[in-house]
């Protein structure tokens, strides 16, 4: 079974690790870091949350932004 992301409407949808990338990606361009610091990011980020997010079949998006700041708060 695909792995399934809970939107905040209740709508389900299938999971997408570029789109955690993509909104990585966003924020850290809008704070204005390196190219370099942005790759460095959302691999690390990336790399944290996906034993969390393969071990599972269903996560809310209200959950991956919750351990995506945490990831970033503890950068």
């Amino acid at each position: 079974m695909d792995k399934r992301v809970i939107k905040k409407s209740g709508k389900k949808q299938k999971f997408s690790q570029n789109k955690i990338k993509r909104s990585i990606a966003k924020a850290a361009k809008e704070v204005k870091l390196p190219p370099s610091v942005q790759n460095r990011i959302i691999r690390d980020t990336i790399d944290k949350i996906m034993p969390y997010l393969d071990s599972i079949d269903e996560v809310t998006t209200a959950k991956i932004r919750d351990l995506v700041l945490q990831q970033l708060n503890e950068m």
